[in-house]
């Protein structure tokens, strides 16, 4: 645990040394006036762990009114934000800084924004926060952490601890079954034993959240080193049943021994989280994921255990789960794509494997993230065996720096309008495709080679 002498220390050697000297600033101005003003939530919580800030948020005792008074240039942005919240967003030395008034929130009006605020002092403001290790102020200008709800102790024992009320906090937003979650694998914490069994005995309440906050919250767990940890809790809280079905459905869905030794897909799904390296991309932490997520619908016992057309069928089941979770439609389609391919891959090797195969797989955008899911389904099978990744890798590489090295296509679409004369129309690109790969097969090298092989195969086309 890092002291308040560590913050400054660790303020002046990090990139966000002028950030922070710029809320610095805006905090002495504040206090110069009369004004109580800190540094507040999760940037104290992360200074004193050590972790770089994401921002750096103000609190204040002045009210909007008053801040816009001392500040030459400030502005409201977002539903929650502006006078009636108590937020104001205020630029200095170029940098953008939200100053929040001192508040106490009013019942929920939707599990997320209050109906009204009222402002108070910084304790108050403390108490209404959701849990003590985001409830911390510090002061720069006198190297001083307030204090108000044990929030340091808890942070010493990396606790997950509501402040007051478990089960108010939770209604107050939703949410906040998520953040919980979250911060335990953010902080390699724990959970305080109340907080734990509100969040069991509220699970429910998820249900309640948009999925665009549910999918930010699932994305920031994932992303931690713990992701399978965190699918876990998840689980074991009654969370995971009301967000995704489909990989909760994989508990205790068996799988052939002769193959899998760990167990259950669900085991197998955690243990290819598991394997991926810590800075693996989103699209392909959720493709280790839902790589597998058919089996459970596939599941059937014949000569032994068999999950036929599970990757299709995983493919279609990812696409439902992507979309419920607002992905951007390129990683959707790249995610799907990989999904429904992870288990097509062993033609790639054959001898006989043509240089236009080679090109359609290789070429693809999303091959790269299909050898990532790949590579952790490898991985997560016990015993572990990932000789056809590395073949693959080799093979992807080799490809790689041969068309790099190539000569550049010979024919333009401007040229098979040209030769063909021909209008423009999307058959240009299909024309200019099949003229690719046939000089990358070696038919032709040179412009009047192309020339000749291109109304050899289609001369019928002009015009």
């Amino acid at each position: 645990m890092a002291s308040c002498a560590t913050i400054v220390l660790y303020l002046s050697n990090n990139s966000m040394v002028e950030r922070a000297s710029a809320g610095a600033d805006l905090v002495k101005m504040l206090q110069a006036r009369g004004y109580e003003a800190y540094f507040a939530g999760g940037c104290v919580r992360d200074m004193l762990l050590g972790l770089p800030p994401k921002d750096i948020d103000i609190a204040t005792s002045a009210k909007p009114e008053e801040v816009a008074h001392i500040f030459a240039h400030t502005f409201t942005a977002g539903r929650q934000l502006g006078e009636r919240f108590g937020v104001l967003s205020v630029v200095h030395e170029g940098e953008i800084f939200e100053i929040a008034t001192f508040r106490a929130d009013s019942a929920e009006s939707d599990g997320r924004r209050p109906e009204s605020v009222t402002f108070v002092d910084a304790k108050t403001d403390a108490l209404r926060r959701d849990f003590t290790i985001n409830a911390l102020f510090y002061d720069p200008t006198t190297d001083t952490v307030h204090d108000f709800v044990e929030g340091r102790k808890d942070l010493d024992e990396r606790l997950i601890r509501f402040i007051g009320d478990p089960g108010q906090r939770i209604g107050e937003d939703s949410l906040r079954l998520l953040r919980a979650v979250r911060f335990v694998h953010q902080i390699e914490g724990q959970y305080e034993p109340e907080t734990y069994a509100a969040l069991r005995t509220h699970a429910k309440l998820v249900t309640k959240v948009s999925w665009e906050r549910i999918a930010a919250e699932l994305h920031r767990m994932l992303m931690t080193p713990s992701r399978a940890q965190a699918l876990e809790d998840l689980q074991d809280l009654g969370l995971l049943m009301h967000l995704l079905p489909e990989v909760e459905a994989l508990k205790g869905v068996a799988q052939p021994r002769q193959f899998h030794r760990e167990g259950s897909v669900w085991n197998h799904a955690m243990h290819a989280l598991r394997s991926l390296p810590e800075d693996s991309t989103l699209e392909a932490i959720w493709g280790a994921l839902l790589h597998d997520v058919g089996k459970a619908t596939t599941f059937s016992v014949e000569e032994r255990i068999r999950f036929d057309g599970h990757a299709e069928a995983s493919a279609v089941i990812a696409q439902s789960i992507l979309e419920r979770l607002r992905f951007p439609r390129k990683s959707r389609e790249m995610i799907v794509w990989a999904i429904e391919h992870h288990m097509s891959l062993g033609h790639l090797l054959e001898p006989t494997v043509s240089e236009k195969t080679k090109a359609s797989w290789f070429g693809h955008p999303a091959f790269p993230l299909l050898l990532a899911v790949h590579h952790a389904d490898a991985l997560g099978t016990t015993p572990p065996d990932d000789g056809m990744y590395r073949e693959l890798s080799a093979a992807f590489n080799a490809w790689q720096e041969a068309e790099h090295a190539r000569a550049p296509d010979v024919l333009t679409g401007h040229d098979i309008m040209e030769i063909l004369q021909l209008p423009p129309s999307p058959r240009i690109g299909e024309i200019l495709q099949a003229s690719h790969e046939a000089q990358h097969e070696g038919q032709f090298h040179t412009y009047e080679e192309g020339k000749t092989w291109l109304l050899a195969h289609f001369a019928g086309e002009r015009s």
